[in-house]
């Protein structure tokens, strides 16, 4: 919680310029099992709020939608809340969907794929673009801050795309 560095002026080509603040300082080990004991209050409040949450988001829009999807990236965030969603929604109420963009690293894939095994009750689906990403900034441009084109060409339509034949309907009604 103290600072004890900055960093300024650094660029792509140049070292970073950091500022010190703090001299002989030590990485310490941190013993998790104590830090999970201390926090599993705050921890459990957290978990219950957020079931609370998905359960009434579900209970308010499950008979108003075509579908209900967790957007699934192999990534920690979307790896936690799947696991949430799973735990309160009964698993033919709700769909997994993972954006398949060709840019994933092996290992994510290799996750994804633990991941189906441990919820093998659960209805994966992949979406993904007809056209690999490096043919795309061909013909696009690399995709940068500026020039935004990448997520909705390689998440949202696929995405929009796959729950369409899914649900069957043109114009679906979703909660994700």
């Amino acid at each position: 919680g103290e600072k004890v560095a900055t960093v300024s002026f650094y660029g792509f080509y140049s070292k970073p310029n950091i500022q010190f603040f703090e001299k002989d300082l030590e990485l310490k080990p941190v013993n998790v099992n104590k830090m999970i004991k201390v926090n599993s209050k705050i921890m459990d409040d957290i978990i219950h709020k957020t079931l609370d949450f998905i359960k009434d988001a579900w209970q308010s829009y499950s008979e108003k939608v075509d579908e209900v999807v967790v957007a699934f990236s192999g990534g920690k965030d979307s790896t936690v809340l799947l696991d949430l969603v799973q735990r309160i929604l009964p698993p033919d109420e709700f769909i997994v969907i993972f954006n398949d963009t060709g840019m994933e690293l092996s290992l994510t894939y290799d996750f994804i794929e633990k991941i189906k095994q441990k919820y093998s009750n659960l209805r994966f689906f992949t979406a993904k673009y007809d056209k690999p990403a490096i043919q795309m900034w061909e013909i696009v441009g690399v995709p940068s801050r500026v020039h935004r084109w990448c997520c909705t060409l390689f998440k949202t339509a696929p995405t929009i795309k796959l729950i369409k034949q899914i649900s069957k309907k043109s114009n679906p009604k979703v909660l994700l």
